[in-house]
């Protein structure tokens, strides 16, 4: 059975298209037998873009599979979707994909956990929207495990918390095996009292739970605008250092 993580918060701008697409490259590439695909699920589709590909230019993305009736789905339907760039496998996303609830009119929450297990790949990575959507519940409907970045500024520690909430109800009604991996502090200044008062405040309330973070780092920066992982753009920066720590943590929790 395939491990399922979800990158998500409500909040944008917390470096989780970077986190999600560094950590299906990173695991792809520490653990040579593992197949890792990166599901993007955001319409804004900064998943796609970072991977190489043009939104607009997409002719098929997870939508078309959305809005499929699930008795319809069969393993070509799913591979015609798949790309591949960087050693992974990612289904692309697509300013259509925002329209998908519209025409579903049966097991909403479902429709992602119906797609996926045509997946071949061992890892599954899934880039969520920034918001409490259809295409959120349906990426922590479908998941095994969740991780959720967390930029140290004022209320993030508030907003996480309502994040809990909504994951607890998911728990409760559609994904009781939903296990949280972490939390992964990200765009870390730590020179900063700000930012070290508010990482000493997640600390203490995520303990073990929360991840090594990752500094702010302007070569991360960059490499979402040159469309490159962070181990290929500036492997000898601290981002490229911060994720691969990070990365060889995930593994570890993963068992």
């Amino acid at each position: 059975m395939a491990r399922i993580i979800a990158i998500c918060n409500q909040k944008g701008g917390v470096a989780k298209t970077v986190t999600a697409v560094n950590l299906a490259v990173g695991l792809a590439r520490q653990q040579s037998s593992a197949s890792v695909c990166l599901v993007d699920m955001d319409p804004q589709a900064n998943a796609t873009s970072y991977m190489g590909f043009t939104p607009k230019d997409v002719t098929k993305s997870i939508y078309d599979l959305l809005v499929m009736r699930p008795t319809m789905l069969v393993e070509t339907e799913v591979r015609d979707v798949l790309k591949q760039a960087f050693g992974i496998s990612l289904l692309p996303s697509s300013i259509r994909l925002a329209k998908a609830e519209r025409g579903i009119e049966m097991n909403k929450e479902r429709r992602l956990s119906a797609i996926l297990p045509y997946l071949e790949q061992a890892i599954i990575i899934i880039d969520c929207p920034p918001s409490l959507s259809f295409h959120f519940i349906n990426a922590l409907t479908a998941a095994t495990d969740l991780i959720i970045p967390i930029e140290p500024e004022p209320f993030a520690l508030e907003g996480v918390a309502q994040l809990i909430e909504t994951i607890k109800e998911i728990q409760a009604e559609l994904n009781p095996e939903l296990n949280v991996l972490g939390v992964l502090p990200t765009k870390v200044q730590g020179s900063t009292k700000l930012h070290e008062g508010v990482m000493q405040d997640i600390s203490k309330t995520f303990g073990a739970d929360m991840f090594p973070y990752i500094r702010k780092n302007v070569d991360v920066a960059e490499s979402t605008a040159r469309k490159r992982p962070i181990y290929d753009y500036a492997p000898n920066s601290t981002g490229s250092e911060d994720y691969s720590v990070f990365v060889s943590e995930v593994m570890r929790r993963l068992g």
